[in-house]
């Protein structure tokens, strides 16, 4: 997939997350955001966790959509959940959309060092209309 605009451009307009306890927690910091490239959506997530991680990545990644900044969002795709074997990852995702209409992407951050200690962090992306 070609993306119009670099990795880093997309993630300067999304919304980053900070562990607010990092001495207990295993993601320090993540990033979402979407960017439209010609009609379709362009999902990019980036996760950085603490070395101790065996699997990162992104749950629930659903594209939200309303017709006007007053209305409520209805899920519009959802896409399958992205998780790898590491402690950091960047994921990037593409869906056709339609014009006319606000949208975002809401998922879960996500991390686990063993059995017993894993965390997720709910997660929303910038809004974008086109």
């Amino acid at each position: 997939m070609q993306l119009k605009s670099s990795i880093n451009e997309i993630l300067a307009k999304g919304n980053t997350y900070t562990s607010p306890n990092r001495a207990t927690g295993l993601i320090l910091t993540a990033t979402v955001a979407i960017n439209n490239n010609y009609k379709l959506l362009q999902f990019v997530g980036r996760i950085n966790c603490t070395t101790s991680v065996v699997k990162c990545g992104f749950e629930d990644i659903i594209v939200q959509r309303r017709a006007s900044s007053s209305g409520s969002w209805s899920d519009y795709y959802q896409f399958d959940d992205d998780i790898v074997d590491s402690y950091s990852y960047e994921s990037i995702k593409a869906v056709t959309t339609n014009t006319g209409y606000e949208y975002r992407v809401i998922c879960t951050l996500y991390a686990k060092k063993n059995l017993f200690s894993v965390q997720r962090i709910d997660a929303t992306s910038n809004i974008m209309a086109w």
